[in-house]
């Protein structure tokens, strides 16, 4: 299998290898080996994809990465609930997440842009966690398995600064009690 490392190619190449092996025709030591091939690919390329829910929907990512089984970078799978944090602007809950609230913020704060964001929480338990990289903390998690989630900080929506103006306040963040 050869993929596009970054590219949001890569996530119809994959999802286009498991439908293959889903399909029947291959025995089960090709599958099996599809799966990993599969799986290195997600190692590969997911921390290096932008905006992977562009080239296909959350549903069909879910069914993949449940397709390959729990995918890691040699984080272990988690035995308990897992608090995760995730910057965006407004929406669904998504399903990229990380352990780590600072790096949430500051995606959160890229975004301002865009519109008011806000920094979320949520507990995620073990059987909803898809996947976990090194890479920022990166947690990947089934969001139906999100049963809440509680904002933790908001930015304010800015625009970005004429560059010939004194400009002070860029942008504002409020935490929440």
């Amino acid at each position: 299998m050869d993929v596009t490392v970054g590219g949001r190619a890569f996530v119809r190449q994959l999802l286009d290898s498991m439908e293959q092996a889903l399909a029947g025709g291959l025995t089960r030591q090709e599958r099996d080996s599809l799966r990993r091939e599969v799986t290195d690919a997600i190692l590969l390329a997911w921390p290096l994809a932008n905006a992977p829910l562009m080239a296909a929907s959350t549903s069909e990512l879910v069914r993949l990465f449940r397709w390959v089984g729990p995918v890691s970078d040699g984080l272990p799978q988690p035995t308990g609930p897992m608090k995760v944090f995730r910057g965006q602007v407004c929406g669904e809950p998504g399903m990229a997440w990380t352990e780590d609230q600072m790096e949430a913020r500051s995606y959160a704060g890229g975004w301002a842009t865009a519109g008011a964001s806000a920094v979320y929480e949520a507990v995620i338990p073990p059987e909803g966690v898809l996947a976990r990289f090194r890479s920022r903390r990166e947690v990947v998690v089934d969001p139906s398995f999100i049963s809440s989630r509680r904002v933790v900080m908001t930015f304010a929506h800015f625009m970005p600064c004429n560059p010939f103006a004194h400009c002070q306040h860029m942008w504002t963040m409020r935490p929440l009690a």
